[in-house]
């Protein structure tokens, strides 16, 4: 959750800190329901929308301080992610 809160991003409408993307997907690790797991996916599969980088190779830095159930669930989950390629996907 600090990493949330430190990585946080000023929202001009909200007015307010938002997490990030692989913020929120550290979040949805560490929950670890089926809920979460579809939650990851569904925000891989945003990201030509969003605007936002693949995260997917970020998520090695603080991988080793989650709880190994959430290790655990990445290793379930990363082999499922698309990966989205700004150079060819946004053509």
């Amino acid at each position: 959750m600090q990493h949330a809160v430190d990585t946080a991003v000023r929202d001009e409408i909200l007015d307010a800190p938002v997490a990030t993307a692989l913020a929120l997907v550290l979040l949805k690790l560490e929950a670890g329901g089926p809920h979460d797991r579809s939650d990851i996916v569904a925000l891989a599969e945003a990201q030509p929308v969003l605007g936002t980088f693949d995260w997917r190779d970020a998520v090695a830095a603080p991988l080793p301080r989650l709880s190994s159930c959430a290790r655990a669930a990445w290793n379930r989950v990363a082999p499922d992610l698309p990966r989205w390629r700004p150079d060819r996907d946004s053509l």
